[in-house]
């Protein structure tokens, strides 16, 4: 009885760590784990607004995400949030944007980014403006292995520049 309780414990106590660790190394995009493919995504987005292209900036969003900008209302869907991301690049500005991830804790599909980031825009002809802040965003793995922002807040830490 005392082999089958031991045997039973060291077969369950393998199914779980070996359970847990495929979790954690779950495969993102080009078989990269959680962080790995939200940085990833992020660096598109920084690509994307330095190019002033509110559709690639938008693609990283899941679509039925939200965005939930300081000042603003709830804009859902991927169609309303590339609106939103046209109306800050709109003309002919310089958008840098630099994000450092603090924390990804995933779950499942589902994950959440903890992080701070640096925006700088500067419309042609005039001074840059510096915005520093910190985010959050949830982000679910979608049925093809990818993963998508969900939802996105943000907010200063101090007064533009």
């Amino acid at each position: 009885m005392r082999r089958i309780l031991c045997t039973t414990v060291i077969a369950l106590a393998t199914f779980v760590t070996t359970a847990t660790y495929a979790d954690s190394n779950a495969a993102g995009p080009r078989g990269s784990d959680a962080k790995n493919a939200i940085e990833e995504s992020n660096a598109r987005f920084a690509k994307a607004a330095a190019n002033n292209d509110a559709s690639a900036m938008a693609a990283g969003y899941a679509a039925d995400a939200w965005l939930l900008p300081p000042g603003s209302d709830i804009i859902k869907g991927r169609q309303g949030i590339r609106e939103f991301f046209k109306s800050v690049t709109a003309g002919e500005v310089l958008n840098t944007i630099a994000q450092r991830t603090v924390e990804v804790e995933k779950s499942g599909n589902t994950a959440y980014e903890v992080g701070t980031f640096s925006w700088i825009v500067q419309p042609k002809g005039k001074m840059a403006a510096t915005t520093v802040g910190k985010y959050i965003v949830v982000w679910k793995r979608e049925a093809d292995g990818t993963w998508k922002a969900y939802r996105d807040a943000w907010n200063t830490s101090r007064a533009s520049e």
